[in-house]
């Protein structure tokens, strides 16, 4: 058991490291960066505490519950993130964390000043006095609301019939509803005041965190560096021009707009700027941090917005075809993605119009 603790804790680090050198991050690797970091340190915690060493360290008594405080609000965060697609879905990510980090402080402090007095049992257990109890009950209860209101989120964007990826929206309400079963036995354990039973309710917690990162987070990761891994290594005279290729892509695109082309390619792209396909596909995914085909959807969706505005007369298919999309349902799924609305939406709340 401590060994498996351990090896999963270790995992669920290295995919916290994932997360924080991803290219281009946003609120949500921050969040799951959080999350794979506290599961982490939860289970080489339990780990180190099946094997009697965290005798060693008494100050470090019961932190694991400081810690599943701090990360119900980024397990949260994460998994409304994820059911909206990459939008934000909240104001300010921030002000989520500020109440469950004083109350982790003050367990902390509670448990480094209290450990040396009550003893080895303190040490070693969850339920040695009424207010560890207490606490840990807080933090199970707290872990079990973030993911009931995800699961609440997940219903009222299905009702709403606001699901864009349904495959990923299934992947994670499957997810969330294995995180409330493992919670459950976590809370079994917590009931029957069974420290072997809690500890296996946070191994599978654990084990659901490793495999949703592999099925997840992995995947993505390594698409989003593919080009670098090919490469195996980054070229520092293209780096130092990065700017100035920018600057005249950028130029280009305004004057020229060539992205309007529905058949354009990235060698096509190339011949246009007199550079290379290799140098400025390296280009767009070490500096742009983005592929050709998802630059170029930028550029296309932006191009729409503007023209569904410009000519309120105009239809929107027409206009989605004339900026280089040459398939409705492709665009109405990249718009739905990227602005959380439909094109028709889009126009209406922009004008005004009923």
């Amino acid at each position: 058991m401590p060994f498996l603790l351990f090896a999963c804790g270790v995992v669920s680090l290295f995919f916290a490291v994932v997360q924080l050198t991803a290219a281009n991050k946003q609120p949500l690797h921050y969040c799951m960066a959080i999350c794979c970091l506290a599961a982490g340190y939860i289970l080489i915690y339990l780990s180190g505490a099946a094997a009697r060493l965290i005798l060693r360290l008494p100050w470090l008594a019961n932190s694991d519950i400081a810690v599943l405080l701090v990360v119900s609000p980024a397990f949260y965060l994460s998994s409304l993130t994820i059911l909206h697609e990459g939008r934000r879905s909240v104001r300010s990510y921030l002000a989520y964390f500020v109440v469950p980090i004083a109350l982790a402080f003050g367990t902390g402090l509670y448990n480094a000043l209290t450990a040396k007095r009550l003893g080895v049992g303190a040490v070693l257990g969850h339920f040695s006095s009424s207010v560890l109890r207490a606490l840990t009950l807080a933090a199970d209860l707290l872990f079990i609301a973030a993911i009931v209101l995800a699961l609440l989120a997940a219903w009222r964007l299905h009702w709403a019939r606001q699901i864009g990826d349904r495959a990923a929206f299934r992947h994670q309400v499957v997810f969330l509803f294995c995180y409330l079963a493992s919670a459950a036995v976590v809370m079994a354990g917590w009931g029957l005041r069974n420290e072997l039973l809690y500890t296996i309710g946070c191994l599978t917690t654990g084990l659901l965190v490793v495999c949703y990162a592999l099925s997840r987070t992995a995947p993505s990761y390594f698409a989003q560096n593919r080009r670098l891994l090919r490469l195996g290594r980054r070229e520092p005279l293209w780096d130092a021009s990065a700017p100035a290729l920018t600057a005249r892509l950028s130029r280009l695109m305004e004057k020229e707009a060539p992205y309007r082309d529905e058949e354009l390619t990235l060698r096509r792209l190339a011949g246009m700027l007199g550079e290379e396909p290799k140098r400025l596909s390296y280009h767009l995914n070490v500096s742009l941090s983005n592929t050709f085909r998802g630059y170029i959807n930028e550029l296309r969706l932006a191009a729409i917005c503007r023209d569904l505005l410009v000519d309120p007369r105009r239809t929107i298919l027409d206009i989605a075809f004339s900026n280089g999309f040459n398939s409705k349902s492709s665009f109405n799924a990249l718009f739905f993605r990227k602005y959380g609305r439909t094109p028709k939406e889009f126009r209406k709340r922009a004008l005004g119009t009923p």
